[in-house]
């Protein structure tokens, strides 16, 4: 019996729903798919994002995604207004050039693109 893993959804942690929807429609411009009392889901660069409401603030601060990316400069352009850049666009030791942004709970969004060489 064999199986494929079709699709991974990050899902993260967020201490308010209203900020978090205000932050990731307006600063991230992602599209707000549905909406529920513990649950926010999002079209996010043509991927689902699952925001899921928490009490804990050390669960948000703790928790990141990553994502691997094509024309990092491009991605880079777009979410270079974003009030929360907390990693400029760098080359890392690791081969990756990379850029993070800290939403509103701390969550850490890493975005990457492998360095040819």
């Amino acid at each position: 019996m064999s199986y494929t893993v079709t699709n991974l959804i990050p899902q993260l942690p967020v201490l308010n729903l209203e900020a978090a929807k205000k932050f990731y429609t307006g600063e991230l411009n992602c599209r707000l798919e549905a909406e529920y009392p513990d649950l926010l889901i999002f079209e996010f660069e043509g991927r689902m994002l699952y925001l899921w409401l928490c009490d804990n603030k050390v669960i948000p601060e703790s928790s990141s995604f990553y994502a691997i990316v094509d024309n990092i400069e491009a991605l880079y352009a777009r979410y270079a207004h974003v009030s929360r850049m907390v990693v400029p666009l760098c080359t890392q030791p690791w081969g990756m050039k990379e850029f993070y942004i800290m939403d509103n709970s701390g969550n850490l969004l890493k975005f990457g693109e492998r360095v040819a060489g």
